[in-house]
């Protein structure tokens, strides 16, 4: 009955250490990063969470083989998904975020239960993963 926040392959330590502090703030306090991200001991990680490394449990782990036995839902953000703000809240669950320059995994993508996308206005193609996962986040568990 909790929340986990799920990262497939974050490759960039200022974003993996903005998202910890995403976690923190919101209160989620297990973090599942797959194998192919980034060290979550890099310097530049430790120092873009400003301290909440301490209180965020991460685990480095194969996120598909964890995915597969999962029983609860599995939120993905992906461009194609439903829109946040149709979204109820997330209980308990995983919120799966992939990288920052493709995405969720095809690997990882038939594991998830339910799609989801912010809703935009302007022209941009996309969103940083850390802004991305804030915008989220708020929805989801603010």
């Amino acid at each position: 009955n909790e929340v986990a926040l799920a990262l497939d392959s974050v490759n960039d330590p200022g974003n993996l250490g903005t998202i910890i502090r995403i976690a923190d703030w919101y209160g989620i306090r297990k973090l599942l990063l797959n194998v192919n991200s980034v060290d979550v001991y890099n310097p530049k990680v430790v120092s873009a969470t400003k301290g909440s490394l301490t209180r965020v449990k991460i685990y480095n782990i194969n996120l598909e083989e964890y995915l597969a036995d999962y029983q609860g839902k599995i939120y993905g953000a992906d461009l194609g998904g439903e829109m946040l703000n149709t979204v109820k809240p997330l209980k308990s669950g995983v919120l799966l975020m992939g990288s920052e320059s493709h995405g969720i995994s095809k690997e990882l993508t038939p594991y998830i239960t339910k799609i989801i996308t912010i809703p935009g206005k302007g022209g941009a193609e996309s969103l940083n993963v850390a802004v991305a996962t804030g915008i989220i986040c708020n929805h989801l568990f603010g």
